[in-house]
């Protein structure tokens, strides 16, 4: 969406190939375009939208909060605000179940750093009931040491 439009066209099958595959091919049609809508509204260059994006999409099976921790000096409670406050999505969302549109709009909304992060709510530590056993076994553990 960045460059072009990609659309779709029609399924390949394996016995196309040589050697047969295992999985069917598919021809997409690529349409290059001037400049997306979408991302005419960004907020800073578009080196700096595509090395977003390449961070987003750096791990598949990890969440945008771990990928992007870090980057532009992103903390994780700033980016779980604004996935969950500024586009209603779950704090494990993952980069590959946005939109284009979706990504261009967290990309906006992270630079302009116009939400505040929420703190993460910090359990009290649990209290811990040692027993003489346990007092004990430890101190017969440490004359090993």
């Amino acid at each position: 969406d960045y460059y072009c439009n990609a659309t779709y066209r029609f399924k390949v099958g394996r016995h196309c190939y040589r050697p047969n595959p295992g999985v069917a091919g598919g021809v997409i049609e690529f349409n290059l375009q001037e400049r997306s809508p979408v991302v005419k509204g960004v907020n800073g260059t578009s080196e700096s939208l595509l090395a977003f994006a390449k961070s987003a999409f750096q791990a598949k099976r990890k969440t945008l909060r771990q990928n992007l921790n870090g980057f532009n000096d992103y903390s994780g409670e700033y980016i779980e605000t604004v996935l969950e406050d500024a586009l209603g999505l779950s704090k494990l969302a993952r980069a590959e179940e946005l939109s284009f549109e979706q990504l261009v709009k967290l990309y906006n909304v992270l630079e302009s750093r116009e939400i505040e992060a929420r703190p993460r709510p910090v359990e009290p530590p649990k209290k811990l009931n040692w027993t003489k056993a346990h007092l004990n076994q430890t101190l017969w553990w440490s004359s090993f040491i």
